[in-house]
């Protein structure tokens, strides 16, 4: 009924395509993966300005934790104060920058 004319040598003939096909598979399924998740942000809080800054997104939390750093360090040479970071895995805010406007501290006026 069905004649076989490819004999099969040497199974290590097609050991590279099977290798190759579970790479293409592992990175479609992380690709896959990182879509659905929720990302991480490097949210930045400072009192002067008075602002709420958010960095991202990072596909894990230990890659936000890496890049806050050099976020801090821009702010501190911009002379903001107060600097405090959080991290978060949650959807894309929908601004990337609050600002509040004048800082309590910065409004407060001396009678005499």
């Amino acid at each position: 009924m069905f004649n076989n004319t490819h004999k099969v040598n040497n199974f290590s003939d097609y050991t590279p395509n099977i290798a190759s096909l579970n790479t293409e598979m592992k990175n479609f399924f992380s690709s896959l993966f990182n879509f659905f998740s929720t990302p991480w942000w490097v949210k930045i809080t400072t009192a002067e300005p008075n602002c709420i800054y958010y960095f991202g997104p990072f596909n894990d939390e230990s890659e936000a934790e890496q890049a806050k750093f050099g976020y801090i360090e821009d702010l501190q040479n911009e002379g903001a104060q107060q600097i405090k970071t959080t991290l978060q895995q949650s959807a894309e805010p929908e601004e990337l920058t609050i600002e509040y406007g004048v800082s309590p501290m910065s409004s407060v006026t001396v009678s005499v």
